[in-house]
């Protein structure tokens, strides 16, 4: 699945959002796709900022217009620190 991007020199980058509930796991099998296929995974289900924070979240699923806001933020910086080591 992943080597058509990989034939076109394309670099994936996985991303799991922050959940309002910092009970929610990630299932160990997606996870380990990942790790496998040498893919970066940037997993933010249990990040400090979003978990138990009702100022971030519409409901326990979905990030606000200001969660979303710091979200997007988080993972521009993450994805750049990434991609300087990659390149």
């Amino acid at each position: 699945m992943f080597n058509r991007f990989r034939v076109h020199n394309t670099q994936i980058i996985a991303v799991i959002s922050p959940t309002f509930h910092s009970s929610w796991k990630v299932d160990d099998s997606v996870t380990s796709i990942f790790f496998r296929q040498g893919i970066p995974l940037l997993d933010y289900s249990k990040d400090q900022h979003f978990s138990n924070s009702e100022a971030y979240f519409t409901d326990g699923h979905h990030l606000n217009n200001e969660g979303a806001k710091l979200f997007s933020a988080i993972v521009a910086h993450d994805i750049k620190s990434i991609l300087k080591k990659i390149n």
